[in-house]
């Protein structure tokens, strides 16, 4: 008890107002495929939206500001083979990101969900599932006008595994690995 009043008095009994920050960004980009993905996919266009509010932190000087937010990226594939019926579609939200900003540049390791969207008639697969995954993104903030910044992102994911069963009675994953490259504008207080 006695160390916690101690602990308490060496505390500073000042408070300090809550700065408040936000910003929307609005992000195009390409998306490559990687692993097994790249057996059958081309490339993809992704979209993202990023919304985030909170409080900044001033006492922690690589981490900018504590809070909520929303990323979300939309991805359409092309298929490797033109097929009719073809189908894959991502659309991935960041659960968790811990955005760590050093000057212009970002690296923000966090963790998704997937949903895919998947149809592939030769292979008589038609699903759509939500995984889990990891992502990272590293990328550039260069401020342009006041409250206005042009981003470019380079962004690794992968989602965990599933397997879906073929017209050949084969296991074929429809998830894996892909990276994207975005570039967008990002308002911001």
């Amino acid at each position: 008890m006695r160390k916690l009043l101690l602990l308490l008095l060496l505390l500073p009994l000042h408070a300090h107002a809550t700065d408040l920050t936000a910003y929307t960004a609005v992000e195009v980009g390409k998306a490559y495929p990687q692993s097994n993905l790249a057996d059958f996919l081309i490339d993809g266009t992704a979209y993202r939206v990023d919304l985030f509010g909170g409080a900044k932190l001033a006492n922690i000087k690589f981490l900018s500001a504590i809070g909520l937010g929303l990323d979300f990226t939309y991805t359409t594939w092309r298929a490797k083979n033109d097929e009719a019926g073809f189908r894959y579609k991502q659309y991935q939200w960041d659960m968790f990101k811990l955005p760590i900003q050093l000057g212009w540049f970002l690296l923000e390791p966090g963790i998704i969900w997937m949903v895919t969207d998947v149809g592939i008639p030769h292979l008589n697969i038609d699903h759509t599932s939500i995984r889990p995954g990891l992502n990272v993104t590293a990328g550039l903030r260069i401020p342009v006008l006041p409250h206005f910044n042009l981003r470019a992102d380079a962004r690794a994911q992968r989602v965990m595994m599933e397997k879906e069963l073929t017209s050949t009675n084969e296991r074929f994953n429809v998830t894996g690995q892909s990276y994207s490259w975005f570039a967008g504008g990002e308002l911001y207080f």
